[in-house]
């Protein structure tokens, strides 16, 4: 399977890193759209696959040829001529979590949920610091907290689709091991259970993004933006979440095109070397129910 081009891709599936990177340079606007293609390339394999055994099949094979730098697959061909050149460790780390989509998704506890969180996009971080030319270690693991953050959100607004597709992110000592068909049409406690989750989840997320931010001064001025943009515009899933008491059985949550641009224009407005975010709604939220409190 070849990468599509990657701006039309990003316009279409990924409407806030396309809004994003209109604040790149062209240099690295390219780049970053390169490697977008790529991975939604891989992501595609798995969960757009009718035949499961053929997807594993694929992405191990895709893993052996990054491995070897095999240019004879387009996807590694493609993947190696993105300049700055990106490291293979979070390419294969990435695979490997798209790899474990394909089996039965239980996550059972909040280190398997960061892990894989880190495989399917603090990976993506780290090859983003690559693309703009990021070499500190410390500005590097801010990326990965960002995007580990945004993974976060995607599994909080995404738990009834995921559900439909026979999978469970939430981890299971949260919410006592609910099965995804439980999740479709829950009882009351199983769904106080679920909503109590997903604002843990969202609370996490938060302290991730918090720590992605500390990391945005080592990028160069123009990337900073952008991704400060993804960033709040990721993060207002979250609140609209929150402000719906995390009700994920309706519909989906979106953040709609006006509050994209009211966001954009806060942060160019307000924009300054030490970005911070807004302390709104996930100060001091209760939970729906007093038991299974934890920490990560």
């Amino acid at each position: 399977m070849k990468a599509q081009n990657g701006f039309d891709q990003m316009k279409y599936y990924g409407k806030t890193f396309y809004l994003a990177s209109r604040f790149l340079t062209k240099k690295h606007a390219h780049s970053a759209s390169q490697l977008y293609a790529i991975c939604r390339t891989i992501d595609d394999i798995a969960d757009l696959t009718a035949d499961p055994d053929h997807a594993r099949e694929r992405l191990k094979s895709l893993y052996e040829s990054v491995q070897i730098e095999d240019r004879q697959d387009p996807l590694v061909a493609a993947f190696l001529d993105i300049r700055p050149a990106v490291q293979l460790a979070p390419l294969l780390d990435l695979i490997t979590g798209v790899l474990s989509d394909l089996d039965r998704v239980r996550i059972q506890t909040a280190a398997e949920l960061q892990l894989y969180a880190y495989r399917v996009a603090g990976t993506v971080g780290l090859m983003m610091c690559d693309v703009l030319g990021v070499t500190d270690s410390v500005a590097r693991s801010h990326a990965t907290d960002l995007g580990v953050a945004m993974q976060m959100t995607n599994i909080a607004r995404d738990v009834l689709e995921d559900a439909r597709a026979d999978r469970r992110y939430l981890p299971g000592d949260w919410v006592t091991d609910i099965n995804p068909k439980e999740i479709l049409a829950p009882t009351e406690t199983q769904r106080l259970s679920i909503q109590d989750a997903v604002l843990d989840l969202l609370h996490w997320a938060e302290d991730l993004y918090e720590s992605g931010l500390r990391g945005l001064p080592a990028l160069p001025f123009r990337a900073r933006l952008g991704v400060l943009v993804a960033a709040k515009v990721y993060r207002e899933i979250g609140i609209c979440l929150i402000k719906n008491k995390c009700d994920v059985w309706g519909v989906r949550t979106v953040v709609p095109n006006s509050r994209k641009i009211t966001l954009c224009l806060h942060t160019i407005v307000n924009f300054n070397a030490r970005p911070t975010l807004d302390k709104r709604p996930f100060e001091k939220q209760p939970r729906l129910q007093q038991n299974m409190h934890r920490t990560t």
